[in-house]
């Protein structure tokens, strides 16, 4: 198990959650207001000022460079306030100050425009995938 922990001037410490021991230590660029891990733990997902960047899940042993950028995303006019992941970790939420949301995938997929979601008067405070694994026992309609 990673813990990552993310201080006021953007110092993140990551840890062996078991052993006690610090992997790496890393300073993000921009500041950082929300940080998730994907559900199947291969990836986590930053906000970094008004991007979102995604970003392998390293190993739990000592690395010489364990970060590993996967991509960022763009589109939102101010600073990201939160992040939610798909249940299958393929598609990326995001909400911001800029009141509106939009969605990424995780992987490049062929002529696939994000969607974006405005209309809110105010920033964007929270953003939710239904949890698909704990709700089996409802009827979908899609």
């Amino acid at each position: 198990r990673i813990l990552i922990v993310i201080d006021v001037n953007n110092y993140a410490l990551m840890v062996n959650f078991h052993r006690g021991v610090v992997l790496h230590r890393f300073k993000f660029k921009k500041p950082v207001r929300e940080i998730k891990f994907c559900p199947d733990g291969s990836k986590f997902a930053v906000s970094a000022g008004k991007h979102v960047q995604v970003w392998l899940t390293p190993g739990v042993r000592r690395e010489f460079a364990p970060m590993v950028l996967h991509k960022t995303y763009t589109g939102l006019v101010a600073d990201v306030t939160t992040l939610d992941w798909s249940s299958d970790s393929s598609v990326l939420l995001a909400g911001g100050k800029d009141c509106q949301a939009r969605v990424w995938t995780v992987d490049t997929v062929k002529d696939y425009e994000p969607w974006m979601f405005i209309g809110h008067k105010k920033p964007v405070v929270g953003v939710h995938f239904e949890d698909r694994n704990r709700n089996t026992d409802r009827n979908h309609f899609f």
